[in-house]
């Protein structure tokens, strides 16, 4: 592209950062971010979710973190993507109450959680085996008006299984045709 007098955009380098990510490259793509920023070349929600969710690929939480306050000081506001690839990675990653602190902080942000959201955030309390949140939480996405779907369902299931609750898993396998 250079050669030819072309000037990489935003999208050439999205598309470079989210190879090296692929390839476990988070330092390069880091590198990169940087290169794209010096050119001028500013860059946009994807590239920093895309950098992101790399970085928690390797359980770099810490970097993961850092990377969002940059976003933020950047002026590029974090959207559902962004907390949904947080909060999932926090939960399995068994930080559940790092994932439960940005669940919360949405609203601040005026973002509401989605199916995903919740879902991430049921399954790290399952993972966990914090059951009593469990149930806590899926009032609240009942009262949210956030329908649970197929994985949200498994979650739970899987869940109770591991808590040998197996009387509730089975109640909820019953009762999934009713809630969704």
């Amino acid at each position: 592209m250079k050669t030819k007098g072309i000037p990489p955009d935003v999208v050439t380098y999205n598309t470079l950062i989210r190879g090296m990510c692929i390839l476990y490259q988070q330092r390069d793509a880091h590198q990169m971010l940087t290169e794209m920023r010096n050119k001028g070349v500013y860059p946009d929600v994807i590239t920093y979710n895309t950098l992101l969710d790399g970085y928690c690929l390797c359980g770099q939480m810490d970097e993961a973190k850092i990377l969002m306050d940059l976003m933020i000081n950047d002026g590029c506001k974090p959207n559902i993507v962004t907390f949904n690839t947080l909060i999932n990675w926090y939960c399995k990653d068994g930080c559940i109450g790092e994932a439960r602190a940005l669940f919360d902080s949405m609203s601040k942000r005026i973002l509401f959680p989605d199916v995903i959201t919740y879902s991430a955030l049921l399954d790290g309390y399952c993972l966990c085996g914090k059951l009593h949140e469990v149930e806590k939480l899926m009032d609240q996405m009942v009262k949210s008006g956030c329908k649970p779907n197929i994985f949200t369902f498994s979650s739970l299931i899987n869940g109770y299984c591991k808590s040998r609750k197996i009387d509730k898993a089975l109640a909820l396998l019953h009762e999934m045709p009713l809630k969704g």
